[in-house]
């Protein structure tokens, strides 16, 4: 079960509002929905019956804190686009470069947040936040086979023989432009399409190392799982490929264009998922409490071939993603066009990635 995190709580309670948010003891702690319980219970776990259960509660439990958050900026005077234009441009124009640092910092900010709600390797693998000279290092059972990235990003490295594996830092760029004159005279939301660039830029690269290390660890030791068809034994046969570990497999993650094969071969052995949020998250459904994934959500790129499906566990035993650095941007270039100015802008995190147990993850690969 998911335990509950440390929120910050709130002292006393002066609304209706707030009841519906916090429980007795100012915690963060919202009623569920169509419910009088509340999300967690007083042991701190999830009032969930199943997985499918537990991430409606989860789900829930972020639009309470966003409807509460809402709520209080409705009573503020909001700023019209105008006036952000306003400041944007004040900002870039700043002659002693702090507007573009703090630019830089407000952008960083946004995109992390989003990558830990949208992007697809933060949902299988673990976050771990690191101090500046933290070091990294996940256990492993000394018998099994882990696997690392190197500081490339490119190469991984097969651990074998030890109690620890200690992922290396890679950092990740990203490289957008931002161009004063889109704002000045296109009336563009420059800075929008900034936020999408670093997200889909940095997110993609993530997605690229994480598939990397899942094909690598398929190969160890096994051999993908190999099928005429594309139904019920197919996936199966790779969920067995972890199960018969002792292990739960948590998550399939297929290519969205198999979504269609799904649907005609085996509806009776999916519950299609219809929540909104949910499929724009990447999640379609679940097979015999297996959630089932496509690796591209909304404005992300596909990286499971098509045909080709993989199997892993839960988030807390398949991997950890360490994050080093928050993201951060500074412009490494300007000039000026049509008197404006334009910005060339460097985005990066510093990340590092970890799996200490390749049989927690399989590979299925349709046959051509």
């Amino acid at each position: 079960m998911t335990k509950k995190k440390t929120l910050k709580t709130k002292k006393s309670i002066n609304s209706k509002e707030d009841e519906l948010l916090f429980d007795e003891q100012g915690e963060i702690n919202p009623k569920g929905k169509n419910s009088k319980n509340r999300i967690f219970d007083k042991n701190g776990q999830l009032n969930a019956q199943s997985q499918k259960d537990a991430i409606r509660q989860i789900l829930q439990l972020f639009r309470s804190i966003e409807e509460n958050k809402s709520s209080k900026k409705k009573k503020e005077k909001p700023i019209d686009s105008k006036e952000k234009e306003e400041i944007l441009l004040s900002a870039l124009r700043d002659p002693s470069g702090k507007g573009c640092e703090i630019i830089g910092d407000e952008v960083g900010i946004v995109v992390d947040a989003i990558l830990d709600y949208e992007n697809f390797t933060r949902k299988v693998l673990k976050v771990h936040e690191l101090g500046e000279e933290e070091e990294f290092r996940i256990p492993k059972d000394q018998s099994k086979t882990g696997l690392i990235t190197e500081s490339n990003g490119n190469t991984i490295k097969k651990i074998k023989d030890s109690n620890y594996i200690f992922p290396k830092d890679t950092t990740l760029i990203s490289l957008p432009t931002v161009d004063t004159l889109n704002i000045t005279k296109l009336s563009y939301q420059s800075l929008d399409k900034t936020y999408d660039t670093v997200r889909n830029q940095l997110g993609t690269q993530e997605d690229r190392i994480l598939f990397d290390l899942f094909d690598t660890a398929s190969h160890e030791n096994k051999s993908p799982v190999i099928s005429d068809k594309y139904d019920i034994d197919f996936f199966e046969n790779v969920r067995y490929e972890i199960e018969q570990h002792r292990i739960v497999c948590e998550s399939i993650i297929i290519n969205k264009c198999n979504l269609s094969d799904i649907v005609k071969n085996m509806p009776h052995y999916v519950d299609m998922e219809v929540e909104r949020e949910l499929i724009l998250s990447g999640c379609i459904g679940f097979m015999f409490g297996t959630a089932l994934w496509t690796s591209s959500a909304f404005g992300s790129t596909e990286l499971v071939p098509p045909g080709t499906i993989y199997g892993c566990a839960g988030q807390d035993f398949v991997g950890k993603l360490g994050k080093r650095k928050k993201i951060s941007g500074v412009p490494f270039s300007k000039y000026y066009r049509e008197g404006e100015i334009v910005a060339d802008w460097k985005f990066q995190e510093t990340v590092s990635f970890g799996i200490p147990d390749t049989n927690r993850i399989s590979k299925g690969i349709l046959k051509k």
